[in-house]
């Protein structure tokens, strides 16, 4: 890369939901620093888009479907990364939705069921199928929320997805150590097509949109690139000595 060393060289990045949003931006960031990396997602003509982009660029990457939630779609896609690269080094779960926000009285068993299944099983059959073969010194970073940290209205199955992604980090920590790192990354408000989606359900979206922006000290929503440093940092050797820890991305949201 022009412009110094970079900080993945060598090194070998599976990243879930990469193929919009906070998922493409670190799967770019990684793949510029040198990593090769494996895009999984369930929505695949983006995902063409991306690992050919990346491609064109001069850059490392391949894509495979995968839905997360779905136990044989895991497998396959973990498979497939393994027939090439036995023993990555990088493991991103950032797979999630918010399909159906709402208060917990108001979430039918099936809305639950949904956002469950990919937020938080999804991590776990993507991590028990791949963890085994990391490398020894591997990072793994799941991508959970400042919603799994503090309360908010109508969030109640994304929230509890998002407070079990902690549980499991520290689960991990216990059960992982000293061979693999695991950290978790919990965004603010990002600009993304499911932020962009909350705004739209909401009556007056551009003074709900002031309304975020009024509230944050640092007076901007995030950008998917601020979340794609954080990841960088947590899966590179800067951060070797960093586990069990919920990195908060949030402009001072959370103060």
């Amino acid at each position: 890369m022009p412009g110094g060393a970079v900080r993945l060289a060598d090194r070998v990045a599976v990243v879930t939901g990469a193929a919009r949003g906070i998922g493409a931006a670190i799967a770019q960031r990684f793949a510029r620093e040198g990593a090769f990396v494996h895009l999984l997602d369930n929505d695949v003509a983006p995902l063409e888009v991306l690992a050919r982009d990346l491609s064109v660029e001069g850059l490392a990457a391949v894509g495979t479907p995968c839905d997360v939630s779905d136990e044989a779609s895991v497998r396959a896609a973990v498979a497939a990364v393994l027939a090439r690269h036995p023993h990555p080094h990088i493991l991103v779960n950032n797979a999630g939705v918010n399909t159906h926000p709402a208060s917990v009285t108001e979430t039918p068993p099936e809305h639950w069921d949904q956002v469950l299944s990919t937020n938080l099983r999804g991590t776990y059959l993507v991590t028990r199928a791949l963890v085994p073969h990391l490398t020894d010194g591997a990072s793994v970073v799941h991508v959970a929320s400042v919603l799994a940290l503090e309360g908010a209205k109508a969030a109640a199955a994304y929230s509890a997805s998002k407070g079990g992604l902690l549980a499991l980090m520290r689960s991990m920590v216990a059960d992982c150590s000293p061979r693999v790192r695991v950290n978790c990354l919990c965004p603010g408000p990002v600009q993304t097509e499911m932020f962009e989606a909350y705004l739209a359900r909401v009556e007056d979206p551009e003074a709900e949109r002031r309304r975020v922006v009024d509230a944050l000290p640092l007076q901007r929503v995030g950008t998917v690139e601020d979340i794609a440093n954080a990841a960088l940092f947590l899966a590179s050797e800067e951060s070797s000595w960093i586990t069990g820890h919920a990195l908060v991305i949030d402009g001072g949201d959370s103060v």
